[in-house]
């Protein structure tokens, strides 16, 4: 790689030495030997079970998560980085928000230190790090995470002309301080998401690893079109390989009962059953918007359990009980009327896998079915 110079991204980018091996006139198809998993079946499946057994996401490509405010956007973000920690990847969280949970994120198995995080302000820090990434190599998925791009701002002009004081003495401003003064012009953060994305997506994808940004679902201020838009401008949804848009449909919520003593009017005291109810979560619906891997606009249910993370056991309980017209949760050998019961009889016999052979069974007799009745003829030229 060439130095990264100083400036704007725009002009760091366009004065960069080119690379020896930075032509992509061939576009390679996406490598589907090895993927990382979402931490949830249904939504690996959704992405690209008919490229390969199980689905996941493989590296080298740009994926967008975006949604309303309390989707589970970071959620499915930690999900994966998760599992490219699993499966010996290295990770490279950008949090612009200064707000993530590495706590939290630890029970779900992903670990955040030091040298895994860091606080981008602008497009510019995250191209720099992408840039200085160093990949694991071999088949090892890494991963670079920025969540979000609402959070970036963009960089501009950091050294203006010296002003005069009350004085008349002349002060310069050190160009290194409070580089974040404004987007006065109005379209910067854009021009600089496109520019860091143009050059990055072909560094990525030569060197397998996930580029894996966040973003929010903001009011669009045009008059018409969508009344929703993605702040940060076109370049990570017409870049990204993969879209996948997140939306809160329900609260998970459960309840607790205790024997109480209560005492009447009179002072006699009565044993009398007293329930409590909570919220412990949120049910979301993940959609493929966008997906050059396998068939796009795939739906996907998603658990998420607070301070636990996907709960992929009680997703996989429900869709199958759902899909195959069932009035119990089939449990692998055994069958349940609740739904906490069936999940706890797979935990405790660890049956995990289990299931997840059953769930990716009847997934694939429902899309051969799809296939079977299509069955489009070859086309020739």
């Amino acid at each position: 790689m060439g130095r990264l110079n100083k400036g704007t991204l725009t002009e760091q980018i366009a004065n960069e030495e080119p690379d020896d091996d930075d032509d992509m006139s061939i576009d390679f198809p996406v490598d589907m030997q090895r993927t990382v998993s979402t931490g949830s079946t249904l939504l690996d499946l959704a992405i690209s079970g008919n490229r390969k057994p199980g689905g996941g996401i493989p590296g080298g490509i740009i994926i967008e998560l975006f949604g309303p405010s309390s989707s589970g956007k970071t959620q499915l973000m930690g999900e994966i980085c998760a599992s490219v920690q699993a499966q010996g990847g290295k990770v490279k969280l950008g949090d612009p928000e200064a707000k993530y949970d590495t706590i939290y994120a630890a029970r779900y198995g992903f670990n955040i230190d030091k040298d895994t995080i860091y606080f981008p302000d602008t497009p510019a820090e995250v191209y720099k790090e992408i840039y200085n990434f160093q990949p694991t190599g071999g088949d090892i998925i890494d991963c670079i995470a920025t969540d979000s791009i609402a959070a970036l701002v963009a960089q501009v002009d950091t050294n203006p002309p010296p002003v005069e004081d009350d004085e008349g003495k002349r002060k310069k401003k050190d160009k290194d301080k409070d580089v974040l003064i404004g987007d006065k012009m109005g379209g910067m953060k854009p021009k600089e998401m496109h520019a860091l994305i143009r050059k990055a997506a072909r560094k990525l994808k030569k060197s397998k690893i996930l580029c894996v940004f966040t973003n929010q679902l903001h009011d669009s201020m045009a008059s018409y079109g969508s009344k929703k838009s993605t702040p940060g401008g076109h370049a990570v949804p017409f870049f990204a390989t993969l879209r996948i848009s997140l939306s809160q449909d329900k609260k998970i919520t459960e309840t607790i009962a205790f024997i109480r003593d209560v005492a009447d009017a009179k002072g006699n005291i009565t044993k009398k059953r007293v329930e409590h109810e909570k919220v412990i979560g949120i049910e979301t619906t993940a959609f493929t918007i966008k997906n050059h891997i396998d068939d796009p606009y795939r739906e996907a249910p998603l658990r998420i359990i607070f301070k636990h993370g996907f709960d992929d056991i009680g997703a996989n309980l429900q869709w199958l009980k759902e899909t195959l017209a069932l009035t119990s949760y089939p449990a692998v050998n055994k069958v349940f009327p609740v739904l906490l019961d069936a999940r706890k009889y797979i935990q405790e016999n660890k049956l995990q896998g289990a299931l997840r052979e059953m769930v990716c069974k009847y997934w694939l007799e429902i899309e051969q079915k799809f296939h079977d009745k299509m069955d489009y003829e070859s086309r020739e030229r």
